[in-house]
């Protein structure tokens, strides 16, 4: 017994440093994935704040009938922008948020906009993680995020934005066997936003949905399945109804593609939970 005892203390001191040092080891696992999570969050939201200043870009160029291609000039005195002056929110920070050359304030929806972009850009990336449904959230913030621009600017949608990215959500989904699911839906959303505009403009004796925002239903299409791009259609009319509703009294005709951008975002990362539960309430 004596010499036992020693043996199986020995033995249980060992088994506990095992366990202190595998616990060690699972704390370290865990907080450099918290590490690398953060970073990746970071630049997300850096690479969404380039990408949703190009968005900003083009849309005004766009609405402008100007070429894309070019640098970048003050819309006040037309004077050429520095490298800094063009830095994605720190250029806005950093002149103070007016033109270093007349002095005019920059308008604010520049810094917005890029404000926006990344954080929808790290929310993509938090929800999906390196998947092919991150890639297709980053093409649908971008396309959507510069016809939404150009759509409360000028009440138009460039039909060459929403192609720019119609062609590598196509190619995503002949590579991740999933084309015909989503071509169907391309062709349902299509449909259905085409029967809107047509009997919409019959019963109200005027235009219901522009020709641009029934085409997007072919983007859309390639996003989300056909339930989900039901559901986004009826947030976007929820929401545009009751905003509607404030702007009548304002006198103002608010745009659609901005509340259709909503829509499928919320679809798009939480579509089909909203749907189970709402499916979940009819059963119920």
């Amino acid at each position: 017994m004596g010499i036992l005892f020693p043996c199986f203390r020995f033995a249980l001191s060992k088994n506990a440093n095992q366990g202190i040092m595998m616990s060690d080891a699972e704390s370290i696992r865990k907080g450099a994935k918290v590490f690398m999570t953060i970073v990746y969050s970071v630049l997300a939201f850096l690479f969404g704040s380039v990408f949703s200043s190009f968005a900003q870009l083009v849309a005004d160029r766009l609405d402008r009938n100007e070429s894309i291609g070019g640098r970048s000039r003050c819309e006040s005195c037309g004077s050429t922008l520095c490298l800094v002056d063009v830095i994605p929110i720190f250029g806005y920070l950093f002149s103070l948020g007016r033109c270093r050359i007349c002095g005019k304030p920059i308008p604010l929806r520049h810094l917005l906009t890029e404000l926006i972009g990344g954080l929808l850009f790290a929310a993509e990336y938090l929800i999906f993680g390196w998947s092919w449904e991150l890639a297709v959230g980053l093409i649908t913030i971008v396309v959507m995020l510069s016809v939404s621009l150009s759509d409360i600017a000028t009440k138009t949608v460039h039909d060459r934005v929403w192609l720019f990215g119609w062609v590598p959500l196509i190619l995503i989904r002949v590579i991740d066997g999933t084309f015909l699911r989503y071509g169907l839906s391309a062709a349902v959303l299509f449909g259905l936003l085409y029967l809107l505009a047509f009997f919409g403009e019959r019963i109200m004796k005027k235009e219901a949905l522009g020709g641009g925002d029934v085409k997007l239903g072919l983007f859309i299409g390639f996003v989300l399945t056909w339930d989900q791009g039901l559901l986004a259609l009826f947030l976007a009319a929820l929401g545009g109804f009751l905003s509607g509703m404030i702007g009548k009294r304002k006198g103002k005709e608010l745009p659609f593609v901005p509340f259709l951008f909503a829509g499928v975002l919320i679809a798009h990362a939480a579509g089909r939970e909203i749907i189970a539960w709402y499916l979940g309430l009819l059963g119920g």
